[in-house]
């Protein structure tokens, strides 16, 4: 896997492995910062895992929703399906993804979230390349789960036992 092109905390590649990469980058709006923090985010120490039920555009949609309509502190870097990767926010701003508030899990990690339902085994798939291009371009060695920051049984799927 090669390091991922970055630039202003934006991936400018196209395609990640063979998966499609869509930038939807939320803009940020109002006086409340709660999709988009605009917290400097310095260098990551890990990724930290999340899932889903819906799409990577859907949620993609409802990120751009609540930032301009509700004060709820929501977000994640990406969101990934059976059929492509969504950015919604740089790589490098801290994003109210893990629910520890201001510690390591919101304010040092990349948050991932695994969406769907009919072809999550295909998502997984694709968010595996994804961690794998983002620990490349970083050299990080860490993987979290939602649950490992803020005690959230997240993510479901990848917690179960199989």
């Amino acid at each position: 896997m090669k390091p991922l092109m970055i630039q202003d905390g934006i991936v400018m590649n196209a395609m990640i492995d063979h998966i499609p990469l869509e930038k939807r980058i939320v803009v940020a709006q109002g006086c409340v910062p709660n999709v988009r923090t605009q917290i400097s985010m310095d260098w990551p120490i890990g990724l930290t895992l999340h899932d889903a039920k819906g799409t990577a555009s859907e949620w993609a949609n409802k990120l751009q929703y609540i930032e301009n309509n509700d004060t709820l502190l929501a977000g994640a870097h990406f969101f990934v399906d059976e059929q492509h990767i969504v950015q919604t926010l740089p790589v490098d701003e801290v994003s109210w993804q893990a629910g520890d508030d201001a510690g390591e899990g919101n304010h040092a990690t990349i948050g991932i979230v695994l969406c769907g339902d009919i072809s999550y085994e295909q998502a997984e798939q694709h968010a595996v390349c994804l961690c794998a291009a983002l620990m490349e371009t970083f050299a990080l060695k860490e993987l979290f789960t939602h649950e490992m920051w803020a005690g959230v049984y997240c993510p479901r799927k990848i917690l179960e036992p199989p």
